[in-house]
């Protein structure tokens, strides 16, 4: 099986396989990965049935290249479950698709992905004053900046602070252009970022796109003063420009336009089929060829969530902006959702 190139994951497979009907080999057929068995003593399988009710459980070695069932869970709608342990705790945990295992059916083979399990811990000092909606991104060098947002009486906020992870400190940077709350942002090929939209703390949209440096803090950009709107969406293409597209506007409708960023200049590139804010832009591709889904939203004060699917190719080759229409609508409308680009090309919506 060829290894997916995410590397926090891995495909294992598990093949029934032998003369027997009643007798399975599972066998690890993907690369070994060092940070998936990395403290790791030993692998416990589970299977499950339809109702969640444990019909199996066996564990074997970290080094082990298979495992031996004598007796083997059958039936419809099984789950498998595979945790890498560490003195009984989990350290990695993944699960398969419900998948028909019939005492007709011949040996098959059951994929999973895995993935270290991770857990939250509270950070030393914390970050002051706390806010509500502030713009956070990494630097390349892995520091956080958190910026802008709200106070605990509302009041919007321009001023910055840094986190830095490998000493767990916090530490003042230089304050947004504009104090600003509910903005978004997005990573330059350069290690810049841009932050755009929000709104004041009367909840009025706030014009201009701000760049960030590290070491130079936030600038305005000239030129800029058109792009604006509450719950608009930003997101990098691979060939380093930034779309963004809709947000709300001061009389609460939605924009339906869709701007460019690029090397420091923002230009109009035209107009999605329907004016949204809260929606998500996902991109899908490689710089050769990129599909953005702009996805969910709703229309502005009043207007219905919408579970639309709108498709822009942006041509890198020509730097041209193509827009599709619509391709396709979500089972469940929503907005102020998330939207993850799977190593697949799937994209999760939450």
């Amino acid at each position: 099986m060829k290894r997916d190139s995410l590397a926090a994951l891995t495909c294992l497979a598990f093949t029934a396989c032998g003369s027997s009907p009643d007798v399975w080999t599972l066998e690890l057929r993907s690369a070994p990965d060092p940070l998936l068995r990395a403290d790791i003593d030993t692998f416990a399988l589970s299977v499950l049935d339809a109702t969640g009710r444990p019909l199996l459980y066996r564990r074997f070695g970290k080094d082990s290249p298979s495992l031996r069932l004598d007796d083997v869970a059958r039936g419809a709608q099984l789950t498998f479950l595979l945790e890498g342990l560490f003195m009984g705790a989990a350290l990695v945990r993944g699960q398969s698709c419900p998948t028909d295992v019939l005492p007709t059916q011949s040996p098959t083979s059951v994929s999973l992905f895995v993935s270290r399990i991770g857990s939250f811990s509270r950070l030393a000092g914390t970050a002051e004053p706390t806010r509500r909606a502030p713009v956070v991104f990494a630097r390349p060098d892995g520091a956080v900046v958190v910026a802008g947002g709200s106070n605990s009486a509302g009041e919007a906020l321009a001023t910055a602070e840094i986190y830095d992870p490998t000493r767990g400190t916090w530490s003042p940077d230089k304050s947004l252009r504009s104090a600003r709350l509910g903005a978004e942002s997005a990573g330059l090929p350069t290690g810049q970022a841009i932050v755009v939209g929000g709104a004041d703390a009367q909840g009025s949209p706030l014009p201009g796109v701000e760049t960030y440096q590290a070491g130079q803090g936030f600038r305005a950009v000239p030129d800029s003063v058109g792009v604006a709107g509450i719950g608009l969406r930003a997101t990098a293409l691979p060939d380093g420009r930034v779309l963004i597209s809709g947000g709300g506007l001061a009389d609460g409708a939605a924009r339906a336009n869709v701007v460019v960023f690029q090397n420091a200049t923002v230009r109009e590139e035209g107009t999605l089929s329907t004016g949204r804010r809260w929606h998500t832009m996902s991109v899908v591709g490689t710089r050769a060829f990129t599909g953005v889904f702009v996805i969910g939203g709703d229309g502005g004060d009043g207007q219905p969530v919408t579970g639309d699917i709108e498709v822009i190719n942006p041509r890198a080759a020509t730097n041209q902006i193509f827009f599709g229409g619509s391709v396709g609508r979500l089972v469940t409308a929503r907005a102020q959702h998330t939207a993850t680009v799977l190593t697949t090309g799937e994209i999760l919506i939450v």
